[in-house]
Formats: structure tokens, sequence, C-alpha cells
């Protein structure tokens, strides 16, 4: 497995797609992202929680590359 900083626009297309319905939706991010989800709301989310407590984000790869965990 590889860890690397998450890169939005290379990676919000295969978060995106984990997201079936309203429910998983809210236990994956508490609610703090609007339901459906989209590009533009979530870069805001990030980057405000980049900005009032220094966190960043990260990626989870397999061992081909291909994202499995955020």
């Amino acid at each position: 497995m590889l860890i690397r900083s998450f890169e939005i626009d290379k990676d919000y297309e295969y978060i995106s797609n984990w997201i079936e319905d309203e429910r998983t939706h809210a236990m994956w991010c508490a609610n703090l992202i609007p339901y459906p989800m989209d590009k533009d709301s979530f870069r805001r989310i990030l980057s405000d929680m980049a900005e009032k407590y220094g966190d960043e984000s990260f990626a989870a790869l397999d061992d081909e590359e291909r994202l499995i965990g955020f």
C-alpha cells in the first residue's frame, strides 16, 4: 500500500463513486459536505479544515496505484 497526499483533481472521481446514497454519504462525512457531494464543496471543506486545524488529506493506493482509501 502507498500513502500520498490527496489530489482532488486526480482523486475526486474515485471518491465520488464510493458514495451511492444519502445514508452512506452522511456516515462518511458526518454531513459536513452537502449531499450529493460535488467537487467544489469537497474542495471547500478540505480547504477549511486545513486552514482551521492544519489538516492534510491523504490517499491510500493499492499496489497497482488505484485509490482505495481516503
